[in-house]
């Protein structure tokens, strides 16, 4: 039997704000777009942990992932041929005080995934934060107050531990 399954990307985003609310974005080398940062998650691993991981590679900081704020469900591109559907699962990472956000540090050697980082006002976001990047930014904003929990395998995690 064929299995008809489509592909699926499972990403991993974590939502950092400062002391105002605003976000923190990263600069894709890649697209120079601007994102959360985060990452894709390879076979077997959580949503949460890729979050954390990403946040700790990218930017240098080790952030323990909260709640779940916003599930995006995205469908391939049709002008890509063997694009992945995805879902993209954004979590709390809590609010950085100007003393942690002098701790962040951009990967060093060459590494160019990471261009540069920075809060944004969501009152103003700029052309490099793409439209659907903003709506997901912004529903996980407003889901600071509720959040939702993360299962896996129908058990709650209540903590996560990232190493490596």
């Amino acid at each position: 039997m064929t299995d008809h399954t489509p592909p699926r990307r499972l990403i991993g985003q974590m939502l950092l704000t400062n002391e105002l609310g605003h976000p923190l974005l990263v600069t894709s080398g890649a697209t120079g777009r601007r994102q959360l940062p985060g990452g894709t998650a390879l076979r077997r691993e959580t949503a949460l942990w890729t979050a954390a991981y990403h946040v700790r590679r990218q930017l240098g900081i080790h952030r323990d992932p909260g709640p779940v704020l916003t599930i995006d469900h995205t469908d391939p591109e049709p002008s890509s041929p063997g694009d992945a559907e995805s879902l993209t699962v954004v979590v709390h990472g809590g609010s950085l005080r100007t003393a942690q956000t002098a701790c962040i540090t951009l990967p060093q050697g060459g590494d160019t995934e990471i261009l540069a980082w920075g809060f944004v006002d969501p009152a103003r976001w700029p052309d490099s934060v793409d439209a659907q990047q903003q709506r997901c930014i912004e529903a996980a904003l407003t889901a600071l107050d509720t959040g939702c929990p993360y299962l896996r395998n129908g058990r709650r995690l209540s903590s996560y531990a990232v190493t490596a």
